[in-house]
């Protein structure tokens, strides 16, 4: 009888990292540290960037080259503060739409919606204490009680859409001081209306757009449940509101018409707008900033919503009328910068 020898050569195992090899794929960043510098004079500054690479993004049902509203978007985070600005990804699977992501007033932490609800994490890569602040709210936003202190997120309770109804409530969700932890259970500010686009911070206005578009006082102007409503403006279907954080001028909040070439921002004079920065034709996703003198918008060249490859992060600085670029691809943005 005839034996065989085999022999076998055993070799090290490789271990493939499946989260690192999905990684997806972040904006290209323009902006230099020289840029940022001039822009913020000194001041800490952090940026997220909600950018989706692969599809895009649309109101009706998924497709193979399309993901719905509710669907992943990336955010990145880009601290001006850094030797070398950059993109870090702090969480893969935020909401595609309006309404996201928002830093808190100090900087520390963000409040961004998934399929599962919204959660409030520590602004950083991977999103440390992610904590599900609500299963149910929608187009969640900080607010801060001008009194107390205390810290807020204004929600609504229903899904926006390209419509008119503002169908639903407004609540707020009280947070544990400087944590990501809720507070308590949401009490109703609004019982008959759903305001979308945040509250200023004195408390006295709240505003919303997509669906409808609406301003309304608060009676009284620091309440946090069962607010006298006195609707001040209201038109047809708008797009990307976004109140005021010019506490002399709370009354100012940002929008954008159905062309998304301009931005309004005085409900009592039309007149006065933002037009598309140069070298642009269309515009998204317009909000101002935690700081008053800044606001962030994400153009593209041809007059197309959906597509985040199409759309670059711009900075509008309010006290210069001047635009600075961040990145080459964008979603929705929301910029913190020190007070």
């Amino acid at each position: 009888m005839r034996f065989l020898t085999y022999a076998f050569i055993l070799l090290p195992l490789l271990r493939i990292d499946a989260a690192a090899a999905e990684a997806p794929t972040p904006p290209k960043l323009v902006i230099t540290k020289a840029q940022a510098d001039a822009l913020f004079h000194g001041k800490k500054a952090r940026m997220l960037i909600g950018y989706q690479a692969t599809k895009k993004i649309a109101w009706r049902e998924a497709t193979e080259d399309e993901e719905i509203v509710e669907t992943s978007v990336p955010l990145y985070l880009v601290d001006f503060t850094a030797a070398t600005p950059s993109c870090a990804l702090v969480v893969a699977d935020a909401k595609a739409c309006i309404g996201d992501p928002f830093i808190s007033p100090d900087g520390t932490r963000v409040a961004y919606r998934t399929t599962k609800g919204v959660f409030v994490a520590r602004l950083a890569a991977g999103a440390p204490e992610a904590t599900l602040v609500s299963a149910d709210g929608f187009d969640q936003r900080w607010w801060i009680h001008p009194t107390t202190g205390d810290e807020y997120l204004l929600m609504a309770s229903t899904r926006g859409g390209n419509e008119s109804s503002m169908a639903g409530k407004t609540s707020l969700q009280k947070l544990k001081k400087g944590t990501c932890q809720p507070e308590g259970v949401p009490t109703t500010l609004i019982g008959d209306a759903a305001y979308r686009s945040g509250r200023s911070p004195d408390g006295a206005y709240i505003c919303s757009a997509q669906p409808g578009l609406a301003q309304a006082q608060l009676t009284p102007a620091d309440a946090t449940a069962n607010a006298a409503v006195k609707v001040l403006f209201t038109n047809a279907r708008k797009c990307n509101g976004s109140v005021s954080q010019d506490p002399k001028q709370p009354s100012y909040f940002l929008w954008e018409d159905t062309s998304h070439t301009v931005i309004f921002y005085d409900p009592a004079d039309h007149s006065k707008t933002i037009p598309v920065p140069p070298g642009y034709q269309h515009q998204q996703w317009c909000e101002w900033s935690t700081h008053p003198d800044f606001i962030t918008t994400s153009p593209c060249q041809p007059d197309d919503s959906s597509d985040h490859k199409l759309h670059d992060a711009l900075i509008w600085q309010w006290s210069t009328k001047s635009w600075t670029k961040v990145s080459e691809g964008a979603g929705p943005t929301h910029l913190w910068v020190e007070r």
